[in-house]
């Protein structure tokens, strides 16, 4: 009876969901069964050696490199076992997890580990098929199964090289048939190129996990995420080699501004980061790429050498099926980056914010293409953006977040929510938008602006209704440096401009290509319609048609396909509360109608950790006057950010101190 109570609930719930968003720009985000660890994080897990006891023997003093006696314990460690580092400090070079193995440390500040050098401090799964061309060349051509939503079985001419239980890769050809993008078919671009031999630029992808085969087809999780489009291919790739069921727990890394990242999973499955602060990493506190249904939860991120491009505090790159929820990041830009196919995502109930008012903290949902159908829920970050740079992003459902628009000291941001070129059928849902200090006559909003750091633009394209970028397919005729390399061409179209940072050619019916050097090497210098370049190769015969892709700084246009459904574009914006004193409360064209919000699009209740907080946190149809902290401490991330300790339990009680901050250089003021 319980389970048939449940399963009438999930309908409803789902029902709900339907006709708040249309269903192809949603999936099943639910926790533990489709995101984050499947069943959740384990626990009770036996230890298998304290690492400051014989044989190993650790030092923890910080007087002498610990690192081979805490490798040699962790190599040893049999399956599902714990390899446990008291309290102490540990020098440390790059530490390696592997298959079915947890570091734990006795609490944050409790067990540092003081980072010496190498790439990454601590390291989970491998990189070795990171170029995911396994079998070759380039995966296996899907003939059934990949271009319809929530397929599970995939036909394909030969699984010999595939293995159950091991990670997969499946990516998605560009759609390049103007006819079937003005038509509605959705844009998929790579401001690098679209040309259809090239997989690197085949942008939407999805990571699975196989789950058993035949001989000509393989039955997948999780089912595929969007719905196929007719005219383009899809490949399957093996992983063949990545971790399971691996986690690092209860410490702190301190980077000392040597590694790129401080945590970092790589072809991982059900792997996870619960409890950690990673400080001091000169670019990425903590990184996920290449991986399914991992958990990045409860943990702090502060500081980096690095910035913008270079640094996040967290970085997702071709990510799947993952949650990273209920974490704190500090002085880092941006906050969390999402990139390069991930999608089937959830971060949610994150708070960021910085003391430093030249710093721009925001959740950056498209740094690289193509990410779609993720859930972005419950945050608290001062800004969000789809940037746009690198391309195209989509179905992306941001709800019920407060975007605060200001830093601790309610330094006003540049925007709220930016938008930007080749963004499609996001859906702002129940959101609380900036906070009562924003200017008044200011809009929050940017929609269509060509990419990050641009606020200007250069005419407008809609390509929903055959008015493409000028930069769009692109060509030009070599008219003198064949068989050298260095040429000139004349354009045929397109519109590249002097100090561009990246252009790239196809020819041979774009069976060869070539990148434009650039940056200070030898820079394409643009007179009128003719570019003199060079290439790190040999070019072709003079009179060659290349295929030209002006990269990041071309597509100039303002992308009015980008803007709301009320103004002619894809973007859903329905109940967001706005704070901003031009217009307070919901616009009247973002009524529910008869529609209704759920509480959650990830959770089928009010979980623990929320403690006596209320649930859901941001409610846009009652929003309350709270003060700028209070409403801070709405959920337990920033609950944590202000106090120092987790929210008490429902019932009363004080919070317990798991994870320690300096609470006097973070706190908001009241």
């Amino acid at each position: 009876m319980k389970k048939l109570l449940i399963a009438i609930l999930l309908t409803c719930a789902a029902t709900l969901r339907a006709e708040l968003i249309p269903a192809n720009n949603i999936t099943d985000w639910s926790v533990g069964t489709r995101s984050g660890v499947i069943g959740g994080i384990p626990t009770g897990q036996t230890i298998f050696a304290d690492v400051t006891q014989p044989p190993y023997s650790a030092n923890n003093s910080g007087s002498a490199d610990a690192t081979s006696a805490i490798q040699d314990a962790i190599d040893d460690c049999p399956d599902n076992q714990v390899v446990y580092l008291p309290a102490g400090t540990y020098n440390v070079n790059t530490l390696g997890i592997p298959n079915r193995t947890i570091l734990r440390g006795a609490g944050v500040d409790v067990t540092r580990l003081e980072f010496q050098g190498g790439a990454s401090a601590i390291f989970m799964g491998t990189d070795a098929n990171y170029l995911w061309n396994e079998p070759a060349p380039n995966g296996m051509l899907i003939t059934a199964g990949a271009h319809t939503k929530d397929s599970t079985v995939l036909t394909m001419a030969d699984t010999s090289a595939f293995a159950v239980g091991e990670l997969a890769h499946i990516y998605w050809s560009n759609m390049t048939d103007d006819a079937a993008l003005t038509s509605g078919a959705m844009v998929v671009v790579n401001t690098g190129g679209m040309q259809l031999s090239d997989v690197r630029t085949w942008a939407r992808q999805q990571k699975v996990k196989v789950v058993s085969k035949t001989a000509t087809t393989l039955t997948i999780f999780p089912g595929i995420y969007h719905a196929g489009q007719a005219g383009t291919t899809a490949r399957i790739a093996a992983g063949s080699v990545h971790a399971d069921f691996s986690g690092v727990e209860d410490l702190t890394v301190d980077g000392n501004g040597l590694p790129i990242y401080g945590v970092r999973i790589s072809q991982g499955i059900n792997c996870w980061v619960k409890n950690v602060k990673s400080i001091a990493a000169a670019n990425y506190p903590f990184f996920l790429e290449d991986s399914l249904n991992c958990e990045m939860r409860h943990c702090y991120a502060q500081g980096g050498t690095g910035g913008g491009t270079n640094g996040a505090g967290f970085l997702v790159n071709s990510v799947s099926g993952s949650l990273i929820e209920d974490n704190i990041i500090f002085e880092v830009f941006p906050a969390f980056e999402i990139n390069e196919g991930s999608c089937g995502n959830v971060v949610a109930y994150n708070f960021s914010d910085t003391n430093n008012s030249s710093i721009q903290v925001n959740l950056n949902t498209n740094h690289g293409p193509h990410n779609s159908h993720n859930l972005v829920e419950g945050n608290i970050v001062p800004s969000l953006n789809s940037d746009g740079y690198f391309g195209s992003a989509s179905e992306t459902l941001i709800f019920r977040n407060w975007l605060m628009a200001s830093n601790a000291s309610k330094t006003i941001q540049l925007y709220v929510v930016g938008l930007n070129r080749f963004t499609r059928k996001y859906a702002m849902i129940g959101n609380l938008v900036a906070n009562d200090s924003w200017p008044s006559g200011a809009y929050p909003y940017s929609f269509g602006n060509p990419n990050i750091g641009n606020g200007d633009f250069t005419g407008t394209s809609k390509i929903s209704a055959g008015d493409f970028p000028v930069d769009w397919k692109a060509t030009a005729t070599l008219t003198s440096g064949g068989g050298t390399s260095a040429g000139v061409m004349t354009m045929n179209s397109g519109d590249p401009h002097t100090g561009q940072h990246f252009i790239k050619i196809y020819w041979n019916s774009d069976t060869q290509s070539a990148e434009l050097l650039s940056d200070g090497v030898s820079t394409p210098a643009v007179s009128g319609s003719t570019v003199t370049f060079a290439i790190g190769g040999t070019l072709p015969t003079n009179g060659t048609v290349f295929n030209v892709w002006t990269g990041a700084e071309g597509f100039q246009e303002q992308d009015q396909d980008c803007f709301s459904e009320q103004n002619g574009g894809t973007t859903i914006l329905k109940a967001n509360y706005n704070f901003t004193p031009v217009a307070v409360g919901i616009p009247a064209n973002e009524g529910l109608g008869g529609d209704t919000l759920p509480d959650s699009f990830y959770r089928s209740s009010k979980p623990t950790f929320f403690g006596n907080l209320t649930w859901p946190a941001h409610n846009p149809l009652a929003p309350g006057s709270l003060t700028h902290a209070q409403r801070v401490q709405t959920i337990p991330a920033g609950y944590r950010y202000i106090n120092g300790v987790d929210p008490p339990p429902d019932g009363g009680g004080g919070g317990s101190i798991i994870q320690t901050l300096n609470v006097t250089n973070l706190r908001v003021s009241p």
